[in-house]
């Protein structure tokens, strides 16, 4: 089994309309060596993307996502604040992730909260896109949703996601979420309603953040 590693997420400005607030994540990853700590930086498509072939994985022990409307609306309001007020190069640090690197997957120690919230700001982010998509005949907002689904919520083959949720939440957090286009479930457990109000809260703020922009402006 590999070493345990902690690791910091972080968010680079790196957007001009919250459409292109793919959170660009940068990872400090910190290896536990007889208490000393190496670290260096990743970003979340090197996490997520199509770069590491790897899935990450929620062990079966582990709780089912648990935020409510409060920690969810505070990932939302920091990153939208960020993105409103950084300067070029500055950095937004989503906060500690443990993890433990196989030859076959990533386990996901401690962090499932936030890279499951992040992944359901994507799917958001996504399916804004297809919307804007069907109301022009540029194909800005379809490519940019076929590249947020191809690159960062799934691998290379369709239906094998980068994250991979618990026995609980995995069938429905894949179906409701990270399937394109999503497909409608019905939230059985205290977990997948909490998946369903998350996605609802961030649908809404991602359509209210475009709101009144052109389609051109959305995707930039």
């Amino acid at each position: 089994m590999g070493q345990p590693q902690s690791a910091r997420l972080a968010t680079r400005h790196c957007w001009t309309c919250i459409l292109c607030n793919v959170p660009h994540t940068h990872l400090f990853r910190s290896i536990h060596m007889a208490g000393a700590f190496d670290a260096h930086p990743k970003n979340i498509g090197n996490l997520l993307g199509q770069y590491e072939i790897r899935q990450i994985i929620v062990p079966e022990f582990q709780r089912g996502y648990s935020w409510e409307k409060v920690h969810v609306s505070t990932f939302w309001e920091d990153l939208d604040r960020f993105r409103k007020s950084a300067k070029p190069g500055e950095s937004y640090f989503l906060g500690p992730i443990v993890l433990i690197p196989l030859a076959e997957e990533i386990t996901l120690l401690d962090g499932q909260q936030r890279l499951a919230t992040t992944t359901i700001l994507l799917s958001c982010l996504r399916d804004a896109a297809r919307k804007l998509s069907a109301l022009t005949s540029d194909n800005g907002p379809s490519d940019f949703a076929r590249d947020v689904q191809k690159e960062l919520i799934e691998k290379k083959s369709k239906g094998r996601y980068s994250l991979v949720l618990g026995d609980l939440d995995r069938f429905y957090f894949s179906n409701s979420v990270q399937s394109d286009p999503p497909k409608a479930e019905i939230p059985k457990l205290r977990s997948h309603v909490l998946i369903k109000n998350a996605k609802d809260y961030l649908n809404d703020a991602v359509s209210k953040a475009i709101n009144g922009l052109s389609t051109g402006e959305a995707v930039v």
